[in-house]
């Protein structure tokens, strides 16, 4: 038996996938299709305090985690697949993510405050948009 690990090139440089075969025996050719993950996932939103104003945490780091078959971690959060700065208005996008759940991790790079949330995107709906975090600690 024998099991192949791939991970894409250029703009599928985050696609990864798994796939296994047989070799018939010594000297022989094994075959093995390997497909990987769709990764049109866009995930977009925005970073903001706990106020009643809402104010945007311009800076904030937002990382995109998820767990993909065959690529083991020791972080239960899963493999990093994506990240974005918050712009001045707080906003964040972040694409080429795979299809499934997407663990966001926003911090605060000069309060080093931080939220997580958990996104779901599937194959119907790749895109997740007007996503809000709401960072503790001001107000």
């Amino acid at each position: 038996n024998i099991t192949v690990k791939a991970v894409g090139t250029g703009a599928f440089s985050l696609a990864s996938g798994i796939g296994s075969g047989t070799i018939a025996g010594p000297g022989a050719t094994a075959v093995v299709n390997v497909s990987t993950q769709n990764i049109s996932g866009v995930i977009s939103g925005k970073v903001v305090s706990p106020d009643a104003n809402q104010t945007p945490v311009s800076g904030a780091l937002v990382v995109a985690r998820a767990n993909i078959p065959g690529f083991p971690t020791l972080d239960q959060r899963g493999t990093t697949v994506g990240y974005a700065y918050a712009g001045q208005d707080g906003n964040f996008r972040i694409s080429g993510l795979p299809i499934g759940n997407i663990n966001l991790d926003a911090r605060d790079v000069q309060t080093n405050g931080g939220a997580s949330l958990t996104v779901q995107l599937t194959n119907q709906t790749p895109q997740a948009d007007n996503i809000l975090i709401v960072m503790p600690g001001y107000g």
